[in-house]
């Protein structure tokens, strides 16, 4: 049988994976353990699969199931892994015995919790963190040029002069709001390996998507941000989300480069 094609976002063809969202679902993928082959796309190639997925906008991540079934949404696609494979580790409870009671209080909470962390710090909204706007323009000049264009175009933004508006703000005020942003990984860091407790979830994949959006865009903004700090919290819980699926991340995370 055919693996799940996974769509993943590169600024060009054998170029780096940016997408904070893709990078969620690519290590939900390899949390539950499934098979899946990784397709990469860039804005061009991903709009053009439109009418053949029958959606007027096609999305990354989205993957494509052996049947032909798209489904499309890092959340989404979290949800679906958990209900199809309730025999392996929860992306939710990812320290219980398994199979979890999808009803239980706890997994209430802990749905909460990863829906809320997902619609806020796993947002692009700057009133949460501002790890996009910090790196907007550098993944602009590494995009081609058709995708540049879509990338900073109102109908991509959702908004009328959205890239000016995103390209505006002061960067000293965001990098220094970048790094408070990372204030509260570090609390919940000192006292737990992982952001769920003793084994990585959801939330964490999360959190790492935005670190891995920086690190592949911008290495040394990246360690001013994430890694050079006064604390190794930080640094420590990267090296064991990295190490967890060391082989299985290790092309992916070859593709880290200052572009």
């Amino acid at each position: 049988m055919a693996p799940i094609i996974f769509y993943d976002l590169v600024t060009r063809p054998g170029g780096p994976y940016w997408s904070p969202n893709t990078w969620k679902t690519r290590l939900s993928l390899l949390h539950k353990g499934v098979e899946f082959e990784t397709r990469e796309v860039t804005f061009t190639e991903l709009r053009a699969l439109a009418p053949r997925w029958g959606v007027k906008r096609a999305i990354a991540p989205s993957i494509e199931l052996t049947d032909g079934t798209i489904i499309s949404d890092s959340w989404k696609i979290a949800e679906w892994l958990e209900k199809t494979y309730p025999d392996r580790p929860s992306l939710f409870l990812p320290s219980s015995k398994t199979p979890v009671d999808g009803s239980s209080p706890e997994m209430q909470v802990a749905r909460s919790y990863a829906v809320m962390f997902n619609a806020g710090y796993g947002d692009s909204d700057p009133g949460w963190a501002t790890f996009f706007e910090l790196v907007a323009k550098t993944l602009e000049q590494a995009l081609g040029s058709e995708d540049r264009e879509y990338y900073t175009s109102d109908a991509k933004l959702g908004v009328k002069d959205g890239w000016k508006k995103l390209t505006s703000a002061d960067p000293t005020s965001l990098l220094e709001r970048s790094k408070a942003s990372v204030l509260a990984l570090e609390a919940v860091l000192r006292v737990t390996p992982f952001l769920t407790g003793d084994a990585p979830g959801f939330v964490d994949y999360v959190a790492y998507g935005r670190y891995a959006m920086m690190a592949n865009l911008d290495p040394k903004l990246t360690d001013e941000v994430w890694r050079e700090r006064e604390t190794p919290e930080l640094r420590e819980w990267i090296a064991r989300i990295e190490a967890r699926y060391a082989s299985e991340l290790k092309e992916a995370l070859s593709r880290t480069q200052n572009v």
